[in-house]
């Protein structure tokens, strides 16, 4: 790994809370809870070269049960955060779906006050070191009434002062359900203020489902594998300009693309075409990824110099939902880190 994409400021907008805790995070959560009675040999943990798909949601599963007390999901994020920052995160957008555990008296609101405490925690520990945004995810897989249960959590804390809820992302598995029958609940999001960040298109033969989301249209698109198929499909988000957040390696571990290179990605057939992409990571712990691994794998197979690297990343600042304060603030930080890193462009 070169260390100019470890430094280069980069921005994480589609990273699933659960999924991005590291190995040393998942060791430290199991040493914190009591009698957790899992053999070592069944966390898949110390497994990433050999990580698949069925092993990679194995592990997804594992650290939704060592976050379900108050305290584990704030350490947990805690721990993301630092990890993203190491990693040269400037900005960073965790979603995650708000659980609830009887048997720890863990409620949903309590779970987003988990995280939202160790948000402003880690902000004020490292000042100026990463901005942190929360988007309550609602997945499909359980359901509307559980969905406007988020959806109602959500404008609740977005209403709070200098709150950091700023959407929703919609997510899960996509053969489950249909998207269509949560229309009304992104339509109320939208009215009250809230982001859309949707996930479509994850599986072939969703072209119906994708159209009616489109047609809201949300704000950012979630993977988007196989929107580029459908032509109608394209000329919306085109004439949109609604950004895609893909992510190479996740793709490729979920088995829904058979490889990140320019033949097989979507990424690069949007790119060519001059609309917004924005590299993300999914859930860097359960794919074994960085942020820093992706940008390498996309800029070797976009041909990209380490100028137009640079562009690349600092263009996803437009597609932050944060304020424009914030913005200008990432801007500032770019060029700043451009001007104290010039030998970068000029080995």
């Amino acid at each position: 790994m070169s260390n100019f994409f470890i430094d280069l400021p980069k921005i994480e907008l589609h990273a699933h809370l659960n999924a991005s805790l590291s190995e040393d995070t998942v060791k430290a959560l199991i040493s914190q809870t009591e009698n957790f009675g899992i053999p070592q040999d069944e966390t898949f943990i110390g497994k990433e070269s050999t990580r698949t798909f069925k092993n990679s949601f194995e592990m997804f599963k594992l650290t939704q049960r060592l976050t379900s007390t108050y305290e584990a999901v704030k350490f947990a994020t805690k721990a993301v955060i630092g990890e993203f920052a190491a990693d040269g995160v400037c900005y960073l957008e965790l979603r995650s779906t708000p659980r609830s555990n009887k048997n720890t008296g863990l409620t949903k609101k309590l779970y987003v006050d988990a995280v939202l405490e160790a948000i402003q925690e880690f902000s004020e520990e490292h000042l100026d070191l990463i901005e942190v945004r929360y988007l309550l995810s609602i997945d499909r897989r359980l359901g509307v009434v559980e969905a406007e249960d988020t959806l109602n959590l959500a404008v609740e804390y977005q209403a709070l002062p200098d709150s950091r809820v700023l959407g929703i992302d919609f997510s899960g598995d996509a053969t489950v359900g249909d998207a269509r029958d949560y229309i009304h609940i992104f339509e109320k999001a939208k009215d009250s203020g809230l982001k859309l960040a949707i996930h479509m298109a994850e599986v072939r033969g969703l072209d119906e489902e994708s159209l009616a989301l489109l047609s809201l249209p949300p704000n950012r698109i979630g993977h988007g594998t196989f929107l580029h198929e459908n032509e109608k499909c394209k000329e919306l988000i085109l004439k949109n300009k609604i950004p895609l957040e893909t992510c190479l390696t996740s793709n490729v571990k979920c088995e829904t693309v058979p490889s990140t290179s320019r033949k097989h990605h979507h990424l690069y057939k949007w790119n060519d075409m001059g609309h917004p992409v924005i590299v993300c990571t999914d859930g860097k712990g359960a794919f074994d990824t960085t942020l820093s691994q992706e940008y390498q794998i996309a800029a070797s197979e976009c041909g990209m110099s380490r100028n137009e690297t640079f562009e690349f990343s600092r263009a996803a600042i437009d597609h932050v939902f944060a304020a424009d304060d914030v913005k200008s603030m990432l801007q500032t930080k770019w060029n700043q880190w451009r001007n104290l890193n010039l030998h970068y462009f000029t080995e």
